[in-house]
């Protein structure tokens, strides 16, 4: 449904389904959800929703993201709304430091080949917010296309085994986020449900917002919605895409595969139950 800005096509949609949000943007608001960061979404040229004043949340939802597509196609940061976030995660810095260094450590033991790789582990920051650290994540794009082409599925097995142990062994609570090449330990306040929860307060005029001109026009253009719709491919969506009145995923999502194996899962537990029954009452 988008483009990269060398033309490859991000997303799992199918021509039948890019047909479907062709038809939806000519009468809707749209506003992307996403992990990627500021300067992955300047790098998508292909969304093309049509509403003059439009919002993107990245960064997990962190970021706000606006433009005035009668005067530019790049999108300007609404910085108000990640101080929201910085003000949470004042209380996590030192946890995230010593975080990111025993992760750096517990990978190595686990997995020494991994050194012959160019790797980065960070604690990522948001625009506007100074030196605030928000969440650890870990680059391994060199390594894991390695690992896929000699299919080395042992050696990712035990890179993502160091990273659980780390994240159990935390004194604060952090999920599992992966996304390509990128790992992360994401803090109780990164998350997108949430996020999207509170821009949609906001639209609906069910929770305050904050003084910024950018984000007044675009809600005063969108207004209360009489009808949500949700996209997403991955389980880190299915959070915020109940908070639609309809959900939507692509056939060949990771979700749909869950659905339909957890329906077939489903079926096979069923039907033993439903026999044992049947013998009971004859």
């Amino acid at each position: 449904m988008s483009e990269w800005s060398d033309g490859c096509v991000q997303g799992l949609a199918t021509e039948a389904q890019a047909e479907l949000w062709d038809g939806i943007r000519h009468f809707s608001n749209c506003i992307p959800v996403t992990a990627r960061d500021v300067e992955q979404m300047r790098l998508v040229t292909g969304w093309n929703a049509l509403q003059r004043h439009q919002l993107a949340l990245v960064n997990h939802g962190m970021t706000l993201l606006y433009r005035d597509t009668q005067r530019s196609y790049s999108w300007e940061v609404i910085e108000l709304w990640s101080h929201y976030y910085a003000l949470q995660a004042e209380s996590y810095q030192k946890v995230l430091d010593t975080t990111g260094t025993e992760l750096m450590f517990e990978i190595l033991k686990a997995v020494p080949k991994i050194t012959e790789f160019k790797t980065r582990i960070s604690n990522e920051r948001l625009p506007g917010c100074g030196a605030t650290k928000m969440y650890v994540t870990f680059q391994a794009r060199d390594f894991m296309v390695w690992a896929r082409l000699s299919r080395d599925q042992e050696l990712v097995a035990k890179l993502r085994g160091a990273i659980y142990n780390v994240m159990n062994r935390a004194p604060v609570p952090f999920r599992y986020f992966e996304q390509d090449f990128l790992f992360s330990l994401l803090p109780e306040y990164v998350n997108k449900g949430a996020a999207a929860q509170r821009l949609l307060g906001m639209i609906n005029g069910d929770e305050v917002g904050f003084h910024d001109e950018r984000l007044e026009l675009a809600l005063c253009e969108i207004q209360k919605p009489s009808l949500v719709m949700t996209a997403g491919s991955a389980f880190e969506d299915v959070e915020f895409m109940g908070l639609g009145h309809f959900m939507i995923t692509p056939q060949g999502s990771g979700l749909a595969r869950a659905l339909e194996q957890g329906a077939q899962e489903h079926l096979r537990t069923d039907i033993p139950v439903l026999a044992a029954e049947a013998a009971a009452s004859s």
